[in-house]
C-alpha cells in the first residue's frame, strides 16, 4: 500500500530551515515507506540533517531516519490494527524494528538509540573510506561548549532527569510503605515486610511508566502517591495550619516532579517537543 504523502508545508519549523535542509527533508519524505521511515543514508550532509533534528522534524538512529508527524499527516489520529488499510503500515513499522505508539500516533524509537548531537551525526555520515566529501561546518559555539562541558550536557539531559526521578521514587517508597504499614492490620513483622516490598515494587513500576513516557498511567500514580504522602505527612499534623499547608505542597510536589519527567520523555521520543505544537 502506497499513499499520497502529505506534510504541512506551512509548518513554521520548515520555514526556519535552510534551503538545503528543506530539500533534504522533502527527499526523505519522498523516499520514506508507509510508516514514514527511511533507511539511513550515510551520504547525508550531517549539517542539514542536524537542522532537521534540532527542529524536531526527524528522529535519527544508526539505521533509520523517522519522520516525526508523518502518521498523523497521512493517516489521521490513530492507526487501528483491525482496520485493513492500516495493517501494512503497522507491519512496515515492525519490519523496521520499531513499535507503534497509539497514544502519541508515532513510531516509537528507543531513547538510547536516538542520535541528537552534530558530532555523532558527522561520524555516522562519514563514508566507509573514512573521508567525508561534505562541506562540514564547524560546530556552533553552543555545540562546542556542550562538547567541552560534558557534565553540563549530562545535567541538561533527559537521562539525568530519569536518574533523579528514580531517586525521588526511592524516597517516595518510604512514604508509601509507611502508609501501607499504618493502615494494615497484618501482624508484625509481616506487616513491615509486606509494606516495604509492595511500595518498592509499585514505585519501580511507576518509574517504568515514566521511562516509557506513559503520561496517562503516570498521572494515575501521581494522584496515588500524593494521597499516600498526605496520609504520612498529616497523620501527626493539625489541619488548617502552616505546617498542614506545606505538608500538602510537599505531598503533591514530589510525585508531580516524577510525573513531569514522563511528559519530557514522551515529547523527546515520539514527536520531538510535540512537533512544534
Amino acid at each position: 500500500m502506497r499513499t499520497k504523502k502529505q506534510i504541512d508545508v506551512t509548518n513554521p519549523l520548515l520555514n526556519s530551515l535552510s534551503d538545503e535542509a528543506k530539500a533534504l527533508y522533502f527527499t526523505l519524505l519522498l523516499s520514506s515507506d508507509d510508516g514514514g521511515i527511511v533507511a539511513f543514508d550515510h551520504h547525508c550532509n550531517p549539517n542539514h540533517l542536524f537542522e532537521l533534528v534540532e527542529q524536531s522534524l526527524v528522529t535519527v538512529t544508526k539505521s533509520h531516519i523517522v519522520l516525526i508527524g508523518y502518521i498523523t499527516a497521512n493517516y489521521g489520529k490513530e492507526l487501528k490494527p483491525e482496520y485493513n488499510p492500516h495493517k501494512p503500515i503497522l507491519q512496515s513499522i515492525i519490519n523496521s524494528g520499531y513499535e507503534y505508539n497509539s497514544s502519541t500516533n508515532e513510531v516509537d524509537t528507543p531513547i538510547t538509540s536516538q542520535i541528537t548531537d552534530l558530532g555523532s551525526l558527522i561520524k555516522l555520515c562519514l563514508p566507509a573510506s573514512g573521508t567525508n566529501t561534505h562541506n562540514i561546518k564547524e560546530p556552533s559555539p553552543q555545540v562546542t561548549k556542550s562538547i567541552q562541558s560534558p557534565i553540563i550536557a549530562f545535567i541538561g539531559s533527559i537521562r539525568f532527569a530519569l536518574y533523579l526521578a528514580t531517586a525521588l521514587m526511592l524516597g517516595q517508597s518510604v512514604h508509601t510503605s509507611f502508609t501501607l504499614h499504618s493502615i494494615s492490620h497484618i501482624p508484625n513483622p509481616y506487616n513491615v515486610v509486606s509494606a516495604i516490598f509492595t511500595a518498592i515494587i509499585m514505585d519501580f513500576l511507576i518509574i517504568f511508566f515514566v521511562i516509557q513516557g506513559r503520561q496517562k498511567e503516570s498521572m494515575i500514580f501521581f494522584i496515588f502517591c500524593s494521597i499516600m504522602n498526605l496520609f504520612s505527612y498529616h497523620i501527626n499534623t493539625q489541619y488548617f495550619t502552616y505546617q498542614s499547608f506545606f505538608a500538602i505542597v510537599v505531598s503533591i510536589a514530589i510525585p508531580y516532579a516524577v510525573h513531569s519527567v514522563s511528559g519530557m520523555v514522551q515529547q523527546k521520543s515520539i514527536i520531538g517537543q510535540n512537533n512544534g505544537v
